[in-house]
């Protein structure tokens, strides 16, 4: 749902949006795994898993055009994540159905992330600057009640400052060809199963785990480019990323 108000005539405009998303799943799974070393046996399993996946979201932005070739830019956003997972897991051995305690598990997560931003363009010659910051407040919480407790609960606050420089160098073919300077610092955060130190089961040889000390991901991006409507065809950079989590396995 969607509502937009034009302010004026000037292009001053306020939108707000909020969605609501509900994926509920069930997975019924039956497997058997064979050995033909050292003995000859046959192990069958079976499992039945069932998620629910809740996702609300709501975003207000303001856009405000001021005297001078000032533009005011501000907003706010809140995106919450409610996770329900049970999955019940059984094998048969000698003839006697057992629980599988290795792909049995029970856990909740709920994610809520807010945040608050503003910047300001401001035009001058040929040239355009934007600066901002936006504040993030990041609430997770993971509850895991099988086989064991793996909870975990994070809390965080921290602040994204961006500024960029623009300048309009010529065109080609009615194409804008633009020169940018960009500084801007971002936040990749490790996901519910990144976390979870519980074991997860590939196949009957392999499995994986979580980690629950991971920190989230910080990059600050250093850059200059030139672009043809606002694409960049040549550019030049430098990232520094620190408490790496997304290239690592």
């Amino acid at each position: 749902v969607g509502l937009k108000y034009k302010i004026d005539s000037t292009g001053s405009e306020w939108n707000t949006d909020i969605s609501y998303t509900y994926a509920p799943n069930k997975n019924q799974q039956d497997y058997i795994t064979s050995f033909t070393q050292p003995i000859l046996f046959s192990l069958p399993g079976d499992g039945l898993s069932k998620n629910t996946f809740n996702f609300l979201s709501f975003q207000s932005n303001l856009v405000y055009k001021l005297k001078h070739k000032i533009t005011i830019e501000t907003g706010v956003k809140s995106t919450n994540t409610w996770y329900q997972n049970n999955s019940d897991y059984r094998k048969q051995l000698n003839g006697i159905w057992n629980k599988d305690v290795l792909r049995t598990s029970a856990y909740s997560y709920k994610e809520n992330i807010h945040a608050a931003y503003f910047q300001a363009p401001k035009s001058f010659s040929k040239f355009i600057l934007k600066t901002g910051v936006r504040v993030e407040n990041t609430n997770m919480n993971g509850t895991q009640t099988f086989p064991y407790d793996t909870s975990f609960r994070i809390a965080r606050t921290d602040a994204f400052p961006y500024v960029y420089l623009s300048r309009q160098l010529f065109k080609v073919a009615n194409f804008d060809i633009k020169a940018y300077l960009v500084y801007r610092k971002t936040i990749a955060r490790p996901s519910y199963e990144f976390l979870n130190p519980s074991i997860k089961i590939v196949d009957q040889y392999v499995y994986e785990t979580g980690n629950p000390t991971l920190k989230p991901q910080f990059t600050q991006n250093y850059e200059a480019n030139i672009s043809a409507n606002d694409q960049p065809i040549i550019a030049i950079g430098f990232n520094d990323t620190k408490d790496i989590f997304t290239q690592v396995l």
